[in-house]
């Protein structure tokens, strides 16, 4: 007496239903190219005097606006370094353009941050670094203008609070990240990332390298 044999199945197995992902907010340094993008057309450039028809450097010759446009085309285009002379030299002819600030203040955090240990670094010693950082929170300081823009404003605060964030600083990251949620309430990202950085430090063991997905915590949307 011979056993039937159960009917082969063909073809190959159904996959498991994917499970759905959910949004997250992670705190990680925003893109420099992608905050350059832009920031020139919330601000009316005044025309900056004439340079010296003395012997001067090319930098040097440049109106402020030129400069900020340059120092954006360098920056977009991986050169970050090489963009600071030119941010630097259009903060100095535009000191009420609050876009100009912002953007050289990411420059120089760009150029002075360390994130990994075997990145590669332009600079030279710890302190250079340091105050490269010191020279970027400054401009961030001016970057938040009354007269600015609040979207601006809010940027300047939140990318302050990254930089804070980012170089061991988590209650005034914290607190920079709150003032920004205050300057654009409608900005649901500021929330988030206000939100993700309280969760870092409740339980920094959890997070330690600050990244937190929003989604898993109770009571976010």
């Amino acid at each position: 007496m011979s056993r039937k044999r159960a009917p082969r199945r063909s073809g190959k197995a159904a996959p498991p239903p994917r499970a759905r992902r959910h949004p997250r907010a992670w705190l990680a340094l925003v893109p420099l190219a992608a905050g350059l993008a832009g920031w020139g057309a919330w601000t009316s450039w005044e025309a900056s005097a004439p340079p010296s028809p003395a012997t001067v450097s090319e930098i040097e010759r440049l109106t402020g606006r030129t400069a900020y446009e340059r120092a954006v085309d360098s920056a977009q285009a991986g050169q970050i370094l090489g963009s600071l002379p030119y941010f630097r030299r259009a903060a100095s002819l535009e000191p009420q353009a609050p876009h100009v600030h912002l953007d050289y203040g990411r420059a120089l955090f760009a150029t002075g941050y360390e994130r990994r240990a075997d990145s590669q670094s332009p600079l030279r010693s710890s302190v250079e670094r340091v105050a490269m950082m010191r020279e970027a929170l400054h401009e961030m300081e001016l970057a938040d203008q009354p007269s600015a823009p609040r979207p601006l404003r809010a940027e300047a605060l939140g990318t302050t609070g990254e930089m804070l964030m980012l170089w061991g600083f988590p209650v005034e990251g914290f607190a920079m990240y709150r003032q920004a949620e205050d300057a654009e309430p409608a900005n649901r990202e500021r929330a988030l990332r206000a939100r993700a950085s309280a969760m870092v430090l409740r339980d920094p063991e959890r997070y330690p390298d600050g990244r937190v997905p929003i989604a898993n915590e109770p009571g976010a949307q």
